[in-house]
């Protein structure tokens, strides 16, 4: 390993966005499929922070191909544990527009209960396909709403969303309710939509929709852009006067060529209540292949849903890879980290101060590193590899150095331990 004879302190300021700025977790995945007679499949997971309790609620195919509504329960958003039965099934009577397949539901939480927005279709083809709303008083029982279906696809044959609607986004503001979702047209080409509602029931399409295009006929100047081909299933928050909105992405090459470890999510916000969206310079903010890359994450992350913990002043992410749901951790304050810099390798670590674990954010997506963590006096506490959320619980209270090390580099960063 190359070593450096002469180090120098110099102060980082990273204004670090957790919007923008994601770490996959190191314990992903966070939920995988049962395997029993409700869940062969899972996907689309809706969280809440309830209470001080994570509430999951996640779609599951079954051993009849048939859609569920699911719920899990956590305390820390990492390990869960599921409730059995569905907590929404299918419709039993017959003939019903919601009898066959339940997916991709969004729970919020109001002045009235909670409400959970959902999709639906009536049999295998999904051009009859709705989103619905049930209420509950509880988060456990749910009673769905005699206005079902509160929104529809569209009728006319050049309609965004002719074909159908699904994926479901919706969050409060301002004593109104919006909703992006996901519009299919009759070409199969998929786009983010927003909607409007006073009582969230009844709904008003935007008038300028989509709010997030696309490229409909592909050539040498748009085939790679990351979200050129589909824009799809969105996760939305009202925060700090504006909403956010972190969507799925594929390139036009990848919508005829489909790449299962070239997915991606971007990040846009709008400052006037929907009527105009800026989507970040930088996007896409979290990818397949972002670090740590293993097999689990194949075929995502897509369907993501972001939450800003209150507790933890941090945003969270759980999102749908091909074999179940990964997490990602963002963060809502600057970080000021005294750091060795080492021929241009740099790392922040957040929370700091930490608590409990911590995250390792690399700016070069190292994949192969080692890390070292040492007390003030240089005594060699831990010695890990590849990995990027550390647990120091155990350790007392105090200044900690994490080092990183990679072939002829090395770079530390101080930590303290509350």
């Amino acid at each position: 390993m190359k070593t450096t004879t002469l180090f120098y302190f110099v102060f980082i300021f990273c204004s670090i966005q957790a919007q923008v700025n994601w770490v996959k977790h190191g314990q992903n995945p966070v939920l995988v499929p049962s395997n029993n007679l409700y869940e062969q499949y899972i996907g689309g997971p809706s969280v809440i922070k309830d209470e001080g309790v994570f509430k999951m609620y996640y779609a599951s195919t079954g051993l009849d191909k048939k859609g569920r509504i699911m719920m899990a329960t956590s305390t820390d958003g990492v390990n869960w544990d599921k409730k059995a039965q569905p907590v929404l099934d299918v419709n039993p009577v017959a003939g019903s527009w919601d009898g066959f397949f339940l997916d991709c539901p969004e729970v919020i939480k109001d002045n009235t209960g909670y409400k959970m927005y959902y999709f639906a279709q009536p049999g295998d083809d999904p051009l009859q396909s709705a989103i619905g709303l049930a209420t509950s008083t509880d988060g456990i029982n749910w009673v769905r709403h005699p206005s079902n279906p509160v929104l529809v696809s569209g009728e006319n044959p050049d309609d965004i969303d002719y074909y159908y609607i699904e994926s479901p986004a919706v969050t409060y503001m301002d004593g109104k309710y919006y909703m992006s979702y996901t519009a299919v047209d009759a070409l199969y080409l998929t786009r983010t939509a927003l909607a409007f509602s006073d009582d969230g029931i009844n709904w008003q399409k935007h008038s300028d929709n989509p709010i997030f295009d696309i490229y409909k006929d592909p050539d040498a100047s748009n085939l790679y852009i990351w979200d050129g081909g589909a824009s799809r299933m969105p996760t939305m928050l009202s925060r700090n006067e504006k909403l956010e909105v972190w969507y799925t992405g594929i390139s036009v090459y990848n919508r005829y060529y489909l790449d299962e470890t070239a997915l991606h999510i971007g990040y846009a916000h709008s400052p006037d209540k929907g009527a105009t969206w800026i989507k970040y310079n930088n996007n896409p903010v979290l990818s397949t292949t972002s670090p740590p890359f293993t097999e689990f994450e194949t075929r995502g992350p897509v369907a993501s849903d972001v939450i800003y913990d209150e507790d933890d002043k941090i945003y969270k992410m759980w999102y749908e890879t091909k074999y179940g749901f990964g997490m990602a951790i963002g963060i809502d304050e600057a970080l000021q980290s005294e750091a060795y810099l080492t021929d241009d390798l740099q790392i922040s670590v957040y929370p700091n101060p930490v608590e409990g674990a911590f995250f390792i954010n690399l700016n070069n997506s190292l994949t192969d590193y080692n890390i070292r963590i040492t007390d003030i006096y240089g005594n060699i506490l831990l010695r890990e590899k590849n990995k990027n959320y550390i647990d120091i619980s155990g350790y007392e209270s105090g200044v900690y150095i994490v080092t990183i090390e990679t072939g002829s580099k090395e770079t530390s960063v101080k930590i303290i331990k509350k």
